[in-house]
């Protein structure tokens, strides 16, 4: 009986690196745009301390108020949705792996619990048996070649709308 592959767990030491970091589009963006929101926050806190005219301790508070603190944030906040978007991704790569796993042993089991049925009942029509049981086989060959294309189907369907939606972001 043909069994599901299995699925490989999640290296987690690759959510850390750099090459991880570069894999996930969505990941990247998220951290491009967190780094892209701290220079401007940055920047504006830098010029709105230099052309206000006040003393140096209202400057250097307003420069941390409009500036370092929410760049720091924005910094920050990048960094974790790039993480959380990566993992997300790949926990969802691996339940939809796990689904299609299940499935598949599900119809396993099915078949194998239906074809002796339908084969022991036909044991008793001997001139039909042969012809009945080959028709009983070809379909479920059949049935179980349709849910294993379907679940490609399923599978590259998904891929690409992940990619499309992945091309939007960028």
């Amino acid at each position: 009986m043909w069994q599901a592959p299995r699925y490989r767990g999640i290296n987690r030491a690759c959510l850390y690196s750099s090459k991880a970091r570069q894999s996930s589009r969505l990941g990247l963006a998220a951290l491009r745009a967190g780094d892209l929101l701290a220079v401007l926050c940055l920047s504006f806190g830098t010029a709105f301390a230099a052309f206000v005219p006040a003393s140096l301790e209202q400057r250097i508070g307003s420069l941390l108020l409009f500036g370092l603190i929410p760049a720091v944030g924005f910094y920050a906040a990048g960094h974790i949705l790039s993480q959380l978007l990566m993992f997300s991704s790949q926990l969802c790569e691996m339940i939809v792996a796990r689904c299609f796993r299940c499935v598949v042993l599900s119809v396993n089991a099915l078949m194998s619990r239906v074809v002796p049925r339908v084969s022991n009942s036909l044991e008793k029509l001997p001139a039909l048996r042969q012809k009945a049981d080959y028709s009983v086989r070809r379909c479920c060959w059949h049935v179980h070649a349709a849910v294993f294309d379907f679940s490609c189907l399923l599978i590259r369907s998904a891929a690409r709308f992940i990619i499309r939606m992945q091309a939007s972001q960028a």
